[in-house]
């Protein structure tokens, strides 16, 4: 499928997209990515100007942790080794990993740790949704952002009612934290206005 693998899909520069997927042009493949769950690495967020309208500046700063990069690379180790050797991969998929290195990372021993760290490292990045930037935590905490009832610390009427307030990472993807986060945020918001709520059973 050119739509699924094109490199506007994938976002690989031109020159790994060529690189590996070139090759691979009108035949079948198929594309399996490892995934840290609960990274330890984590990023910033910060205004680029005092315009509200111009997008902020951020980096997510993936793999900046040395246990996530030893995450990543026993998954990839498991995957050629393991995953791609079982009978159903070889047997009935016909599944063979694409022996070519990827550019930047040829002078290192193809499929070794080292190689696999500059693989991931190449192609690294960031899946389902940024969160975390304005932390809910007790006022103890100097990196809290809003108490337990969402309100902007130091700045009187305004809350944060979104994944934003996510003190971690979940596992899976953040849409159904946002709604339940949204209703939570409505019921206080309607509390606090002298509005009752209903419960939901």
């Amino acid at each position: 499928d050119r739509g699924l693998f094109s490199r506007e899909a994938i976002g690989l520069k031109p020159e790994y997209y060529d690189a590996l997927y070139g090759p691979l042009q009108g035949k079948a493949t198929a594309v399996v990515s490892i995934h840290v769950a609960r990274p330890k690495s984590s990023g910033w967020v910060m205004l680029k100007s005092a315009n509200p309208l111009e997008n902020p500046l951020f980096d997510f700063n993936g793999g900046d942790h040395p246990d996530d990069m030893r995450l990543l690379v026993k998954g990839l180790q498991f995957l050629v080794r393991t995953f791609l050797q079982t009978r159903v991969m070889r047997d009935v998929a016909g599944a063979r990993y694409m022996s070519r290195p990827i550019p930047g990372c040829q002078r290192m021993r193809f499929l070794s740790d080292e190689y696999w760290e500059c693989h991931a490292r190449s192609l690294m990045t960031v899946s389902w949704h940024g969160c975390g930037t304005s932390k809910m935590a007790p006022a103890s905490d100097p990196l809290g952002v809003v108490n337990n009832r969402l309100s902007l610390r130091g700045v009187k009427g305004v809350r944060v009612v979104d994944t934003s307030i996510m003190p971690q990472v979940i596992t899976t993807n953040t849409q159904g934290t946002a709604y339940v986060i949204g209703e939570k945020g409505a019921d206080l918001i309607k509390e606090d206005w002298g509005f009752p709520t209903q419960p939901l059973l």
